[in-house]
């Protein structure tokens, strides 16, 4: 049952009949599933009965935008492998599908100078240069990003972890802000992507924390939560993202 539904997963996202599950379908360029990032949490587990199922409900792709992509290292290779598994599965939690996760390599000549962001200001640029038009959810990751908040005397009180347009647009892109950007950050990462896809699918920050993935990790961190836990799709933002633009209906002939 499972071989049969994802050779017809390959003919409807256009692979035909040779195609690597863990790439192709899955988005992990190791070729296999990645690690855990930390030993405490349960080991990474995928199943492709799993993932037929979820593609028969609202689904949507995925275009990563590797900014400096030529001095990326192996380790935020890794990263952004887990970052990947951890959001597909997040969503999938929720009733939702990452389709496809594609990726754009952008070196450093061809990333605008948005490799390297230390400023909001270099940040809200590369929301809107860097970018993909089509039926795709649209997210930069730059090889280097630091843009931290200090106070008088100099010590960071927060650090900004990625940033995205609300109900981000749609087809071709020409808005203010045209991407969510995510900061490469170990096993932060992860979270940080699910949540940034989620403003741009159309999700603001909640009034409370809690368990919400939409909380900021700043506020969920100040109640001694743990963020990595704080992952909930609740209720209106799922209706909110059935919305979107991106968002394609159920594959159910497959």
């Amino acid at each position: 049952m499972a071989d049969i539904s994802l050779r017809r997963v390959g003919n409807a996202l256009g692979f035909g009949n040779s195609f690597s599950v863990c790439t192709d379908l899955l988005g992990f360029t190791g070729g296999r599933v990645p690690a855990r990032l930390n030993a405490h949490r349960a080991q990474s587990v995928v199943s492709l009965r799993g993932y037929v199922s979820t593609l028969r409900g609202s689904n949507f792709d995925v275009t990563l935008i590797l900014a400096g992509s030529d001095v990326m290292t192996k380790s935020d290779a890794t990263v952004i492998d887990y970052a990947i598994y951890r959001a597909r599965e997040i969503y999938a939690d929720a009733g939702f599908c990452l389709r496809r996760v594609g990726r754009d390599p952008r070196t450093v000549a061809n990333s605008l100078g948005h490799d390297d962001i230390t400023s909001s200001d270099e940040l809200g640029k590369t929301n809107k240069d860097l970018t993909v038009d089509g039926d795709t959810l649209p997210v930069v990751l730059p090889a280097n990003m630091s843009v931290t908040e200090v106070d008088a005397a100099g010590h960071v009180v927060s650090a900004t972890l990625g940033q995205s347009p609300v109900a981000g647009p749609c087809g071709h892109r020409d808005a203010a802000s045209n991407s969510s950007v995510v900061m490469i950050n170990g096993e932060e990462t992860a979270r940080t992507l699910a949540h940034e896809m989620g403003h741009f699918l159309g999700c603001s920050h909640p009034a409370t924390a809690g368990t919400n993935l939409m909380a900021q990790t700043g506020t969920i961190q100040a109640t001694g939560a743990d963020p990595f836990d704080a992952v909930t799709i609740v209720d209106p933002d799922r209706t909110l993202m059935r919305k979107h633009c991106v968002m394609h209906a159920g594959m159910v002939n497959i």
